[in-house]
């Protein structure tokens, strides 16, 4: 057994090797591997297994069907069941790898019953645990309607991501940002009067109160919550007064100096299209230079809020356990 365990290790670290070793190279190994997953090995020997399938499944869909292949997203699911920690990450990082694939990977994880299991994950008291099975869905929102679906279904999933998404920590909280934004840009009008009706439009519009968040997180939720409002539109439904109850539009003024122009471009989509210039201080919406080289709205006493260092545009604030950027 020590060799077993001694072979599995090594095979491990060859696979997460940098750069990533062509498929053609690690392939052999994957039969092996599902072989250790699907069988009843000890569990330093199993952690070493999916690791390994998580980083030769990290990359391109042919990588991901190479692994799914083998027959091993049933058992990694069944994985899930097991208490240990050190198990969970990896079998969550390598099924959440399965699902960033075509929408028939996809369907494949969901068909095997990851959804059974999602809740309980998300409200893990491990931080990694949560961030990891956010993301994963988050990548089920980015698959197809039904799929979307799906996931809905399951109130009590999508409660715990709202829950993420309003009061986790940051690297929790945006990837359940990204799993709302997705639902939004990608779901049918009745999936997202769904969300709103969840009260998922509130964390959306909350987290643009957090102004020195990546602007690529701030611009996925204004994506979100500008598709929300055309739904509203479209509906007869009134999601403005949402986002005025959510102090949406004073979170959108006080980003009006955001350095990144992704973010000022957008906010002023959705301020000409959905509030119109008189919800604001100042009716000048056009582009002006402010003294400190940043784009302004025209309103009075313009907040100083971004150093000029652009290393610095992170959160500043400190949550949780440091997690793998996605």
């Amino acid at each position: 057994m020590s060799l077993l365990g001694n072979v599995t290790w090594s095979v491990s670290n060859l696979c997460r090797g940098k750069p990533v070793p062509p498929l053609e190279m690690v392939a052999p190994a994957i039969p092996f591997l599902a072989n250790v997953v699907r069988g009843n090995f000890p569990v330093e020997v199993m952690i070493d297994a999916v690791w390994a399938l998580s980083y030769i499944s990290d990359g391109t869909d042919d990588r991901i069907q190479s692994v799914i292949d083998a027959g091993v997203v049933e058992p990694l699911i069944g994985l899930l069941s097991n208490k240990n920690s050190r198990l969970t990450t990896p079998t969550i990082r390598c099924l959440g790898n399965f699902v960033t694939g075509s929408e028939e990977q996809t369907q494949m994880v969901l068909d095997a019953g990851i959804l059974e299991h999602l809740e309980e994950l998300l409200e893990s008291s491990r931080n990694s645990i949560r961030k990891e099975t956010s993301w994963l869905a988050s990548n089920i929102a980015a698959g197809s309607q039904n799929q979307i679906a799906m996931l809905m279904h399951r109130r009590g999933i999508l409660q715990s991501i709202i829950d993420n998404a309003m009061n986790s920590s940051w690297e929790v909280r945006k990837e359940a940002i990204w799993t709302l934004s997705n639902i939004c840009t990608l779901g049918d009008d009745v999936q997202v009067m769904g969300l709103v009706q969840f009260q998922g439009l509130q964390p959306l519009t909350e987290i643009l109160s957090f102004q020195n968040a990546d602007a690529v997180v701030l611009v996925a939720a204004l994506d979100a919550i500008d598709h929300v409002l055309e739904v509203g539109d479209r509906h007869g439904k009134d999601y403005c007064t949402l986002v005025h109850e959510y102090n949406g539009v004073d979170y959108i003024e006080d980003l009006q100096e955001h350095p990144s122009s992704a973010v000022y471009e957008k906010i002023v989509q959705v301020i000409e299209t959905y509030f119109g210039t008189d919800e604001l201080e100042d009716e000048n919406l056009a582009p002006e230079m402010t003294d400190t080289g940043t784009f302004g709205f025209g309103l009075n006493s313009p907040k100083q809020l971004f150093p000029t260092d652009a290393s610095s545009l992170v959160p500043v604030f400190q949550f949780g356990d440091a997690n793998r950027a996605f």
